[in-house]
């Protein structure tokens, strides 16, 4: 009888293991499948495409590239650390840099951002915080989410909000629009002077061409300081000496 009762005991202690066992290999699968199932982040992430929905089919690491006008004039010097060609999308930079020379072969100022798109047409579209920075570090001196620097032309052109940071002012626009020495921050633009004075007017045009920045428009605008309410229709600002010319139907009203 005891003889029966241990067998019993040894065929049920028996069968109890091999169920645990079974369990343990049934949750280490189902550990296993699970994550095979989850998605590693992806290196490369622009517009929708990443790395697991497009294979690049070229990777350039240190890219570099030289741009020439049509006399043969070294324009446009783009580098990056790392570029990737698509076969349907347009090129990715990451950490591109952008620098733009003028007719002398001297460096005009560079665009830099985290990443830049190559487009077919020739043009570089940077996103991300675009830095610009004339080559003493206060020509140009701005920040916005996107430009697109045309490398065939001398164009850069931004469609969404730019701050520009001028030597005793600020200036917030909709976009903006350069060519050569003649900035246009277009659409509403707000001018913020040191002194606290505020100015409101549409498409600002910013002239490089002197020894400071001068502002002109011809568009209505609204001068408000602490002593001063003031309305015009036209004005000419030199940041350097903080002057201001206004033109064109002044109504102005004082504290």
């Amino acid at each position: 009888m005891n003889f029966q009762l241990r067998h019993n005991l040894l065929i049920t202690v028996f069968i109890i293991v091999i169920i645990a066992i079974m369990w343990l290999l049934m949750r280490g699968l189902s550990y296993s499948f699970e994550q095979l199932s989850v998605q590693k982040p992806d290196v490369l992430t622009d517009n929708g495409v990443t790395s697991q929905e497009v294979a690049y089919v070229e990777k350039i690491d240190q890219f570099a590239l030289q741009e020439f006008d049509g006399n043969q004039r070294l324009s446009h010097f783009v580098k990056a650390d790392h570029y990737f060609n698509f076969k349907n999308t347009p090129a990715l930079l990451i950490e591109p840099k952008v620098s733009v020379y003028n007719e002398q072969g001297e460096i005009e100022y560079t665009l830099s951002s985290k990443r830049a798109n190559y487009l077919d047409s020739g043009e570089i579209k940077f996103q991300g915080k675009v830095k610009v920075k004339g080559v003493d570090g206060s020509n140009i001196n701005m920040n916005t989410p996107e430009l697109i620097v045309g490398t065939k032309s001398d164009e850069i052109v931004g469609n969404k909000q730019v701050t520009y940071l001028g030597k005793n002012t600020k200036i917030v626009s909709q976009g903006m629009h350069v060519q050569k020495e003649l900035m246009q921050m277009s659409g509403k633009v707000k001018v913020f002077q040191d002194s606290g004075s505020i100015i409101n007017t549409k498409n600002l045009f910013i002239d490089q061409t002197g020894s400071s920045d001068v502002y002109r428009t011809d568009e209505k605008i609204h001068y408000q300081s602490k002593l001063a309410n003031i309305t015009a229709t036209g004005m000419m600002y030199e940041d350097a000496k903080q002057k201001i010319k206004l033109t064109g139907g002044v109504v102005g009203y004082y504290e």
